[in-house]
C-alpha cells in the first residue's frame, strides 16, 4: 500500500510538470510578444518626449544623462551664444581624470 502511495505522487508531481511546462512555453511565448510591444512603445515614447524638447531642454536632458552616468558637470551654456561648447563633463570633480567631454548640442 506504501509503495503505492509513493508511486501515486511520484505521478502527480511529474504530472504537474508536464501541465506546467505546457503552460509555460504558451506564457513564455506571450510574455514575449507582449515585452516586444513594450519596448517598442517606450522606445517610440522617449523618441516624441526627446523630438517634443527645445535645444536648452535638450541640452539640459543630455547634461542629465551625463550626470546620471557618474560625470560632473560644472559648465551647461546659458541661453544665448556660447561659443561652441555647451555642456563639459569630468569623470571627478576637478576634472583631473580623462575622459574630460566638451559637447556641442545639436538638436534636429
Amino acid at each position: 500500500m506504501e509503495e503505492a502511495g509513493q508511486a501515486y505522487r511520484k505521478w502527480e508531481k511529474e504530472a504537474k510538470k508536464d501541465v506546467e511546462d505546457e503552460t509555460t512555453d504558451e506564457d513564455s511565448q506571450s510574455v514575449e510578444a507582449t515585452l516586444d510591444e513594450t519596448e517598442q512603445k517606450a522606445m517610440e515614447g522617449l523618441k516624441e518626449h526627446i523630438r517634443a524638447k527645445n535645444a536648452y531642454e535638450f541640452q539640459d536632458l543630455v547634461a542629465a544623462l551625463l550626470r546620471g552616468m557618474g560625470y560632473h558637470t560644472p559648465f551647461v551654456a546659458p541661453k544665448g551664444k556660447d561659443g561652441g561648447i555647451d555642456v563639459i563633463a569630468y569623470r571627478d570633480p576637478l576634472g583631473t581624470q580623462s575622459p574630460r567631454i566638451k559637447v556641442q548640442i545639436k538638436h534636429r
